[in-house]
């Protein structure tokens, strides 16, 4: 009965970590819309948005839902990941050309899981430290003049306050203490292309 579900420790917090660092979030389900709309109710969860059984001719471990979650997301499968908890999860994301990373808390397979999954988490807390890391890299590693439009929508005019701009989630001051930083006020100071505009 769904009044006695409960969540697994650490999963509001991973939800929240994926809130804070803009990653759009959705659920994939081989349950019908109106049992999915009960559960996301009662743990007050709201995914931007939700393929159930009934909304594809063909069901997992077929891609067919996950390639119509990332058509509503409008997004490519290299832009996205999965979180499943079952094989017929990993294999209709990894059919979709999605990573998929399988959620060892609470399932019942855990020998295919490990077998089929491109990355195996045995908590949300594991999974969640395993996303700041990602999180931070995607940050520290990309070359900077490849991460300028990623920006949020705003325009770096001559002057503009820095500290208001933001990357991916991320803030940066005007200390050039590195050389993302160092490009971004470059740009800002006209110092690089005047015409180049930051996009979300």
């Amino acid at each position: 009965k769904i009044p006695s579900f409960d969540r697994y420790p650490g999963v509001q917090e991973l939800l929240q970590q994926l809130t804070n660092n803009r990653i759009r979030q959705g659920i994939v389900t081989s349950a019908s819309e109106e049992y999915c709309k009960r559960v996301l109710g009662h743990f007050r969860v709201q995914p931007e948005i939700s393929i159930c059984y009934h909304h594809t001719k063909r069901h997992k471990p077929h891609p067919e839902p996950i390639q119509l979650a990332l058509d509503k997301l409008d997004l490519s499968p290299s832009e996205a990941f999965s979180i499943g908890d079952e094989p017929h999860d990993i294999t209709a994301s990894r059919s979709a050309g999605v990573p998929a990373f399988a959620a060892l808390w609470g399932s019942q397979d855990r020998i295919q899981l490990l077998k089929l999954a491109d990355q195996v988490f045995s908590s949300p807390g594991e999974l969640a430290d395993y996303l700041t890391d990602s999180f931070r890299q995607r940050v520290l590693e990309s070359p900077a003049r490849d991460r300028i439009l990623y920006f949020s929508g705003t325009s770096l005019a001559r002057g503009g306050n820095l500290a208001s701009v933001s990357c991916l989630g991320y803030r940066f001051s005007d200390n050039d203490g590195d050389d993302w930083t160092a490009y971004v006020n470059q740009f800002k100071a006209n110092k690089l292309a005047a015409n180049k505009k930051c996009v979300s």
